[in-house]
């Protein structure tokens, strides 16, 4: 009893990054999710608090349960207890949920686990915007580079076979041209750039390929249906920097996006067994519009809007601040 009133009381835990990556951290009574995101980014490099906001724990439940967030201030141990206590599997991953830093590469083990949370969205098509439902030339050009970039990961010295080009394509877009056209295609990319590269270097030139895409940092959520009239059936939620955005599932085009200055406030509801929403409140003070969404992730989406809207916040009284000791420098002559 003295050991866990000292915090004297520890435990190792596993924690899972992306791509089935883990880190094991040791945990006292004291050890809350901030301490547990700080070590894991210190690994990685990262050492700024603006750094440490892009990161979140969350416990997996297995497939039968929707993720539960870990709340920066939540202890480990109250967690892991109370899952253990009732019997409940779980898995505490740690992921990168806000997207606001500019990206950095200087560290391998934060290449790797980027890479591999963002490599999922590319294969699913998330990152990939088809206007009109069409391919363009260069999302061909980039969608080749980045299955050559993919084999050469794998550290593959051969170009890649018809087959293996095949499942190095995101499904959805394998028949907007033709298997030759792809293998062509693929394998330019693979003698002008892949071969060229060693795996960890391929690994950063996807990220800077995936980068160049429109909806690059964004996390997504299925939607399944949007009180707004311009958002017809099922969508796609994109929460990222800019916005919070609704996207055409077939194409990934946007649909609307409400800023974060527009959102007032989410509420999650629950109106009947199965039936989950979540509520956007966009206006101001004196008058607000409810979006009404349904859609199983509430949970997770009303925090990261809230997360993305202090971080704006914090940004623009940063830059009020700047220009406030600019203008006094003026004015005294330093400038």
């Amino acid at each position: 009893l003295s050991a866990l009133v000292s915090g004297r009381h520890t435990k190792r835990q596993m924690f899972y990054l992306a791509g089935d990556i883990t880190k094991v951290i040791k945990i006292k009574t004291c050890t809350i999710a901030r301490d547990v995101i700080k070590e894991l980014c210190g690994m990685m490099g990262l050492v700024s608090e603006l750094e440490f906001d892009e990161y979140a724990l969350y416990a997996d439940l297995g497939k039968q349960s929707m993720p539960l967030p870990i709340q920066p201030t939540d202890y480990i141990l109250d967690i892991t207890t109370m899952l253990e206590r009732q019997r409940i599997d779980y898995w505490l991953f740690f992921k990168k949920i806000v997207w606001f830093q500019p990206l950095r590469l200087d560290n391998d083990l934060l290449v790797n686990v980027l890479y591999r949370q963002v490599r999922p969205d590319v294969m699913r098509s998330h990152l990939l915007v088809l206007p009109g439902g069409q391919l363009t030339d260069l999302l061909m050009a980039n969608v080749a580079l980045l299955a050559s970039l993919q084999h050469r990961i794998s550290e593959q010295d051969q170009a890649p076979t018809r087959g293996q080009v095949n499942k190095l394509l995101p499904g959805s877009l394998s028949h907007l041209a033709r298997p030759d056209e792809w293998v062509a295609a693929t394998h330019t990319a693979w003698e002008k750039v892949a071969s060229q590269l060693q795996p960890g270097q391929a690994k950063s030139r996807f990220l800077n390929v995936a980068r160049t895409f429109p909806l690059y940092g964004s996390c997504f959520f299925p939607i399944k249906s949007v009180s707004d009239y311009r958002v017809s059936g099922e969508s796609i939620m994109a929460v990222n920097k800019y916005g919070v955005h609704f996207l055409s599932s077939r194409t990934r085009e946007v649909l609307v996006t409400y800023s974060f200055g527009d959102i007032v406030s989410t509420r999650k509801l629950r109106v009947a067994p199965g039936k989950q929403y979540l509520d956007l409140k966009c206006g101001n003070l004196m008058m607000v519009k409810v979006t009404r969404c349904e859609t199983g992730y509430g949970r997770e989406i009303a925090p990261l809007i809230a997360l993305y809207s202090k971080l704006h916040l914090s940004q623009k009284r940063r830059a009020e601040q700047a220009r406030g000791v600019f203008r006094a420098d003026a004015a005294a002559g330093t400038y």
